[in-house]
């Protein structure tokens, strides 16, 4: 700001003022609910030989009880957190304020209206796409073809996908998400209403947020995480949540 900057009565600056600042990453920002690969509502069961690497696990307000299939399925750099732990203390209010922060989330996914809306339905696969908010009323699936999120450069490109009803991956069929000019698997969001699956086989991208339950299939992979502020995730065998 130089001396040529004024207030509402006319005086102006007596010497010029420089200061720095940075603006938060666009996109949806999750809080405490980043430090999770999986965050679920009501349950979590693995059945085979998963695993979640540089997270962690979260259950509320579910209990020990209801995380199933641990240690088969492993945690590597991260730690399984449910809301009945008392020790060490603090453990059900971390939790509580992560399930909070996720609502908040989902709750900014939602309304999210900028930079713009594109309406979408039915099969992705096979499309590219570049940064934007893609919402679907209907059942949205990646099946026929991979789909392609293109950052064309942008470091700080994001992808918000508004998806009302069930969502579902098929990437035997080649449904997997690919990113390319630089777009990172950190800024792409999913945002459930319904069933989410990821089907066998799938290489999947981006943090999936979701009311309902969601599913990992056989040897499907994912970069990003798994939360669900109301229902389970269950994970079948061979699969590896990598947190973005």
């Amino acid at each position: 700001m130089t001396t040529a900057v004024k207030d509402t009565t006319g005086n102006a600056l007596q010497q010029k003022y420089v200061w720095t600042f940075t603006t938060g990453a666009p996109g949806i920002h999750l809080g405490s609910a980043s430090r999770f690969g999986i965050l679920a509502g009501s349950g979590i069961n693995s059945t085979g030989f998963s695993e979640v690497r540089n997270a962690d696990i979260g259950i509320s307000p579910g209990l020990r009880s209801s995380i199933l299939g641990f240690p088969q399925a492993t945690v590597v750099n991260g730690e399984i957190y449910a809301s009945d732990d008392f020790f060490p203390a603090g453990i059900p209010a971390m939790l509580t304020q992560a399930h909070n922060d996720l609502s908040t989330a989902y709750l900014s996914a939602q309304n999210a209206t900028s930079p713009n809306v594109t309406l979408v339905s039915g099969d992705l696969g096979g499309r590219t796409l570049e940064q934007g908010i893609y919402n679907s009323s209907s059942a949205t699936s990646i099946e026929t073809g991979n789909l392609t999120l293109d950052a064309k450069g942008d470091p700080n490109a994001y992808w918000i996908f508004q998806l009302g009803s069930d969502f579902s991956t098929n990437g035997s069929a080649g449904g997997d998400v690919i990113l390319t000019g630089g777009a990172k698997a950190a800024n792409v969001f999913w945002l459930t209403e319904g069933t989410t699956t990821i089907g066998s086989n799938t290489s999947f991208k981006g943090t999936i947020l979701s009311l309902s339950n969601i599913r990992m299939n056989a040897n499907s992979t994912i970069e990003g995480r798994l939360l669900s502020s109301n229902g389970s995730v269950v994970l079948a065998n061979t699969n590896t949540i990598l947190k973005p």
